[in-house]
């Protein structure tokens, strides 16, 4: 786990997101809708002086580029690790991927966690089903994931807390993600110097300028 606090160790940014109430959104709200609540470098900087602030009671992660590198058959052991310690500390865990179920249930079962395989992100539908399945609120729920046009935006549409982590590896040999990625570090940049790295609301809850 992140030695120093969650300020220190966490690059981190807020906003104040609209209101989600249903999926049939503007252009505005669907651009919104894109970015994080948090920026992390990886999981193990999600600790537990932030799930108290927010008081999460569920985390909902994304698995590949999150927790393990691309069709990798274990976790990383900082991201076991960490799934020990949401154990550990009470908050329960969820897995969410639109990978094909048995890598999924795979990857649920050594957690003895719910998932959700195919689950067609950035829909709602499935991380609003774990919210369910787990018995907690989507508000009291937070997402992990590495990005922003399926796992943030989902985790968004479904007024969930969302956090946007560095992905574990690359995925050059699929188009379709590197123009993802590369969208994903344009939108950033113009999103960084329209706020200066602030929440919208002019002020960074670590006190301290962000670097994205």
């Amino acid at each position: 786990m992140c030695a120093a606090s969650i300020a220190a160790q966490m690059q981190l940014w807020t906003r104040n997101r609209p209101v989600r109430e249903n999926e049939k959104q503007g252009v505005v709200e669907a651009l919104f809708n894109l970015f994080p609540d948090y920026f992390a470098k990886d999981v193990t900087c999600i600790d537990g002086s932030l799930l108290d602030r927010l008081n999460i009671q569920a985390v909902i992660t994304d698995i590949d580029n999150t927790l393990a590198l691309v069709d990798a058959p274990d976790p990383e052991p900082q991201a076991r690790e960490w799934l020990d310690f949401l154990n550990r500390y009470g908050c329960q865990t969820a897995m969410i991927s639109n990978n094909d179920p048995p890598r999924v249930k795979a990857f649920a079962k050594l957690f003895d966690a719910p998932y959700a395989a195919h689950a067609q992100k950035p829909a709602s539908g499935a991380f609003l089903e774990l919210a369910r399945r787990l018995g907690v609120e989507p508000e009291r729920c937070m997402v992990v994931g590495d990005q922003m046009f399926t796992d943030i935006m989902g985790g968004n549409r479904a007024g969930m807390h969302t956090v946007l982590v560095e992905p574990l590896g690359s995925e050059l040999d699929h188009a379709q993600f590197r123009i993802r990625r590369w969208a994903e570090k344009l939108l950033l940049a113009v999103y960084k110097r329209v706020t200066h790295g602030r929440s919208l609301s002019g002020q960074n809850p670590s006190g301290a300028d962000v670097t994205l």
